[in-house]
């Protein structure tokens, strides 16, 4: 899973708080055990708890560094292509490599190489920061559907983000809870992005980025818009339709078996949960399903 956290110090007023980047780091540890560490200089303090799931060796720690110490990247998620797009963007690193297991490593000499330009090309859930210390420019991003969570809050004196309000509060962020929020919650049971709990705390967008730059945030965009007009869809009959739907199915289940650990999936009994295990069950001999329930609590029953 992982989780990132970061602070970004637009004067020297915020200074002082780069010092919590450990105890950010620690509120992040259940969802990565297996390792945890940070960067922290006079503007920038960067921290990361680590699922190995990719590359389960330390030379895929984090935070990750390029070979002359310029780039820092710290990551949250998985990247499905990361081996075609290492030998189709990076052909001199492939030459010079000729493997690599890490898409952290993949996507780190991405960045360097095309900046933001890469994330259209990126397939998979992620949440990361790109940070360059020449030139003091951050990027943080978050996945085209908003699968991997990350918040920020926005001072005139600081930028914090974390993938939990529990780490980013550790940056003494003030503590307000917004109200209008919280009677959207009550009526609907979640909370619409890109709003949260807390004044002033925020979703990065699904499929965004932003920029810091000069002190201040220069760039918030889209990188991937939903096709929502369907005369840019090929027309299928119906039979080319059910072929098509197996076949784009079955690659999207195969590129995320891509794993150094043991995989598992969690097993409703529903059509959709069902379908995937099918599918994945033609790509590995070992599957763990998992089925979950609650006692005296119907409602969340699977």
């Amino acid at each position: 899973m992982c989780g990132i956290t970061g602070l970004y110090a637009f004067d020297h007023n915020a200074i002082n708080r780069l010092a919590n980047v450990q105890q950010s780091v620690d509120k992040l540890y259940k969802r990565g055990p297996d390792s945890g560490d940070f960067y922290k200089d006079s503007k920038i303090a960067l921290g990361h708890r680590r699922l190995s799931i990719l590359d389960i060796s330390t030379a895929a720690a984090q935070p990750m560094y390029s070979p002359d110490g310029r780039y820092i990247i710290v990551f949250n998620g998985e990247i499905f292509n990361f081996k075609s797009l290492y030998t189709t963007y990076l052909p001199e690193l492939h030459q010079e490599k000729n493997q690599i297991d890490s898409d952290t490593e993949v996507l780190l000499h991405l960045l360097i190489k095309y900046n933001t330009q890469c994330l259209e090309w990126l397939h998979g859930f992620f949440a990361f920061a790109f940070y360059d210390t020449e030139s003091k420019d951050l990027i943080i991003a978050r996945d085209p559907l908003g699968k991997k969570p990350l918040l920020y809050f926005e001072h005139e004196d600081y930028f914090a983000f974390a993938s939990e309000i529990k780490a980013l509060l550790e940056w003494n962020i003030p503590k307000a809870i917004n109200y209008s929020v919280l009677f959207q919650y009550l009526q609907l049971n979640y909370v619409i992005q890109p709003h949260s709990m807390l004044e002033g705390v925020k979703k990065l967008k699904p499929g965004h980025y932003l920029k810091i730059q000069n002190n201040k945030i220069t760039t918030y965009q889209a990188y991937y818009v939903l096709k929502t007009h369907t005369d840019q869809y090929p027309q299928y009959s119906y039979e080319e339709a059910q072929k098509t739907l197996i076949h784009k199915m079955n690659d999207a289940v195969a590129e995320r078996m891509i794993a150094d650990v043991p995989l598992g999936a969690f097993l409703s009994g529903g059509i959709d949960s069902s379908v995937i295990v099918a599918l994945a069950s033609q790509h590995t001999q070992k599957l763990h399903t998992f089925s979950i329930g609650y006692k005296n609590n119907p409602y969340f029953d699977e």
